[in-house]
């Protein structure tokens, strides 16, 4: 069976179905294998995005860092340290000169467009929580775009509700890092990490996805080979919020026993 081919004119059909317009800020979690080939490739993907949000708008994307070269105390500098497992657009933008990158050393994001500069002021003491990029997203007005792929894929986000909420499958860890600093020089620094207690807990984020819908808070459209998700934060926080609150163990699959 011959793979799937996007045209530029039908992806940006794609998210003009999603509703994504001009002046939007978003945080985009892609997977660009959902569309086939894309004409143009992630160059075209980028102009297409810049080109929907408009001048207004702005862009932002995930570089998150998991381990790097399994030192004792990770080295990460915001200028230069890759992000391989976050896709081709969250690379590609990353390395744009006029992107700009969050000091947070696990789940920080590149921005580019109007209000790219917001990233700036992230100190990186914590990864998700009152002083993460996430927490700033969300005060801010962004929105999420699920380009190509599921809940449980990108929506990282849900993360930050569980720490707001404080479920019982997770607790706080200290993690040391090394950051570089304006002058060129690695310091030590520590990240805040709401982590798993127990490895047996599964992201279950798909269903989030089905109870927005229900309350007509998210637009799903298809592509080749998946669908894509448009949501505001505002909305995925609190409809997580309120799942939580009605079982705090809402958003997770539990760990088998025996």
């Amino acid at each position: 069976m011959p793979i799937a081919e996007t045209t530029q004119q039908e992806f940006a059909e794609h998210l003009e179905k999603l509703g994504v317009s001009d002046g939007d800020q978003i945080m985009v979690h892609s997977r660009l294998l959902s569309f086939g080939f894309i004409e143009g490739g992630v160059e075209a993907v980028y102009n297409i995005l810049r080109k929907a949000v408009g001048p207004m708008g702005t862009i932002a994307v995930p570089n998150y860092i998991f381990d790097i070269n399994g030192k004792k105390n990770y080295d990460y500098d915001p200028a230069c340290t890759p992000s391989p497992l976050m896709g081709a657009l969250s690379e590609y933008i990353r390395e744009l000169p006029d992107a700009h990158r969050s000091r947070s050393p696990i789940h920080n994001h590149s921005a580019i467009g109007k209000n790219a500069g917001i990233v700036d002021i992230i100190t990186g003491e914590a990864s998700f929580g009152e002083k993460s990029d996430f927490h700033l997203f969300h005060k801010t007005g962004f929105s999420l775009l699920l380009l190509g792929c599921s809940f449980c894929e990108g929506a990282s986000y849900v993360h930050h509700v569980e720490t707001m909420c404080r479920v019982p499958y997770r607790r706080w860890m200290r993690l040391p890092r090394r950051i570089m600093d304006s002058s060129g020089d690695f310091i030590d620094m520590v990240c805040h990490y709401y982590d798993r207690v127990d490895r047996g807990y599964r992201e279950n984020f798909d269903i989030i996805g089905d109870e927005m819908q229900k309350e007509h808070k998210l637009v799903r459209a298809s592509c080749p080979y998946g669908d894509s998700f448009y949501m505001r934060l505002k909305d995925l926080h609190d409809c997580v919020r309120r799942m939580i609150e009605r079982d705090p163990y809402a958003v997770v699959k539990k760990p088998e026993s025996g």
